[in-house]
């Protein structure tokens, strides 16, 4: 895991840059802020967890991860969720079973094996006057998120170390760390 400055430093390079290319190479003109994060809970089902900065959160999309996809194929949508008002701050998501102000417009449905990855997207609702918003994704696996600990969300993190070594700009970690510590660093409005 990223230490706490480091992983400041690094987020404010992040939410500074007008132009970010993505882990798949597209490139992204969006003002991206906030943090996002999944976990379990109890009966197994997925959460995310959102810390919106001053974004107001209405929607999230779930997308099957490009294991199975040959070239530039879409992304296969695993379902979409809605909520009837927008929501801000710090937000769970129960994505298997929804209560207000959630519902599906087309429920999500689970992959067939542990070890494929899901892609959450969650949706700003575009509110903010004057900017193109977005939330960070954050995608796992069900093995992934079984295997964290009491307590831990999983984030998803860029790793230059790893990037560098592997000479792959496409690196992202997926990191337990916990839920507390799951902060967003927003820049003022």
């Amino acid at each position: 895991m990223i230490p706490g400055p480091r992983r400041a430093a690094l987020t404010a390079d992040v939410l500074g840059a007008a132009l970010t290319l993505t882990a798949c190479g597209n490139l992204v003109t969006a003002d991206v802020r906030g943090e996002s994060a999944l976990s379990l809970n109890e009966a197994g089902e997925v959460l995310l967890h959102v810390d919106t900065c001053d974004y107001r959160l209405n929607g999230v999309g779930v997308y099957e991860g490009r294991e199975k996809l040959p070239g530039s194929e879409e992304n296969v949508l695993m379902g979409e969720l809605a909520a009837d008002r927008s929501q801000n701050g710090r937000v769970t998501v129960n994505l298997q079973s929804l209560e207000p102000p959630w519902e599906a417009t087309d429920p999500v449905a689970m992959r067939e094996s542990d070890d494929l990855i899901y892609i959450v997207i969650p949706t700003p609702d575009r509110t903010v006057a004057g900017r193109d918003e977005a939330i960070p994704q954050v995608a796992a696996t069900m093995t992934q998120l079984r295997a964290l600990k009491p307590g831990e969300v999983l984030i998803n993190e860029y790793s230059h170390e790893r990037a560098t070594e592997l000479k792959n700009s496409d690196i992202i970690d997926e990191i337990g760390i916990p839920a507390e510590d799951l902060r967003a660093e927003c820049p003022p409005g």
